[in-house]
């Protein structure tokens, strides 16, 4: 999935940046939408089919707007937010579970399934992660294993240096501040 977010952002998304026209915009699209279901299928591809259709339906409601003439001197006092949406769906399963853990979301899960008497293992925990994350609970028992357990083989932890400071940055990128 990493690899497909990874050329639609640079090749899509920078292509787009060159296109001008709003037809030859939507019609790359359908192109490169049609090409790409072609060559490629499973869940991961029917998720960049879905980032298609969103561009395409993006580009033309653009297409429909009509352009305003609005006096220069109001334009200078206007400031505009752009909010910029950033897409984080192709982060590794381990960068994912390090975000969790620096929120302290896994630590309230486990306090959560604790009080609850639901009992708690890494393997209850993966069983309710892999409910909101398109992951097998087999997978994620393989990444939380090593950090909850003791004596368990340290291949999966994903609490390593790099897995750390790449969720810090994203959870920056996003607005948290990190210790």
């Amino acid at each position: 999935m990493e690899a497909y977010n990874r050329w639609f952002e640079n090749f899509i998304q920078g292509r787009l940046k060159v296109i001008k026209e709003p037809m030859d915009r939507i019609g790359f699209l359908f192109n490169e939408k049609d090409k790409f279901i072609s060559l490629n299928r499973g869940t991961d591809a029917t998720q960049i089919v879905n980032r298609f259709d969103t561009l395409i339906a993006r580009e033309k409601v653009l297409s429909e707007l009509k352009p305003v003439n609005i006096k220069p001197e109001i334009t200078e006092n206007l400031k505009i937010d752009k909010e910029e949406f950033i897409d984080y769906c192709g982060s590794s399963i381990a960068v994912r579970i390090v975000i969790l853990n620096e929120m302290g979301i896994l630590e309230f899960l486990q306090n959560k399934m604790l009080k609850e008497s639901v009992g708690f293992s890494a393997n209850k925990l993966a069983e309710v992660i892999s409910s909101f994350f398109d992951v097998s609970q087999k997978t994620l028992q393989s990444y939380l294993n090593p950090m909850i357990s003791n004596g368990v083989n340290d291949r999966n932890n994903p609490l390593t240096e790099n897995n750390k400071t790449k969720a810090q940055q994203k959870l920056s990128n996003i607005g948290f501040k990190i210790k």
